[in-house]
């Protein structure tokens, strides 16, 4: 990555350069987005909700893109990195544009990473913290897949039911209708989770 060795090498306009582009990564995340909603528009209107979980399974599996926020962040705004000023007000511009303008739920966890890291104001923090948490719950209550820990990959588990695997469907049918915006599909489903207690 030429960030990487720009940081590697001294090189600290190749630095300044790479970090004001850094939030431009949160854009590729947005592309395979894109890319997601795409492939879920093309799924029969009828299709019975395991085949719809099992192909919106396969869509997203099937992306197989990394995650380079958060290589950036971890590189180019480690805890060495940001006792420098400059650095350190870059690295606080990405934090919040992530917190702001990101749409996946990796530019969350690149910006609670780096708003912790940053000791940024902590109702910031909290914020972000608590989305975390209602994402991973609304992921959780309404996805009938994991990993597993043999590196088979990604499977059903053995435990699931109609519910989960309808609320899987509501959860592609939310990315559809966010245009892939995973962050606002999420506060969606979990909207609904909470309504439903």
């Amino acid at each position: 990555m030429a960030s990487h060795k720009a940081g590697n090498s001294g090189d600290p306009q190749g630095v300044e350069d790479a970090l004001a582009k850094a939030s431009a990564a949160s854009h590729f995340d947005t592309y395979a987005s894109t890319v997601g909603t795409i492939a879920l528009t093309g799924l029969p209107r009828d299709m019975a909700p395991l085949d719809k979980a099992v192909a919106g399974a396969d869509v997203m599996t099937g992306l197989g893109v990394g995650i380079p926020t958060l290589d950036i962040a971890s590189k180019l705004c480690s805890d060495t990195a940001i006792q420098e000023p400059t650095r350190r007000q870059q690295c606080t511009s990405l934090t919040n544009h992530l917190a702001d303008e990101g749409t996946s739920v990796f530019d969350v966890l690149v910006a609670v990473t780096l708003a912790r890291r940053l000791g940024l104001p902590k109702d910031l923090l909290v914020k972000l913290q608590r989305e975390q948490r209602s994402e991973s719950m609304a992921l959780t209550a309404h996805n009938p897949w994991r990993y597993t820990n043999d590196g088979s990959g990604l499977n059903l588990l053995p435990d699931f039911g109609c519910d989960t695997v309808r609320g899987y469907d509501d959860l592609l049918d939310a990315l559809l209708a966010t245009g892939g915006n995973q962050r606002a599909a999420l506060a969606t489903v979990a909207g609904t989770l909470q309504g439903a207690k």
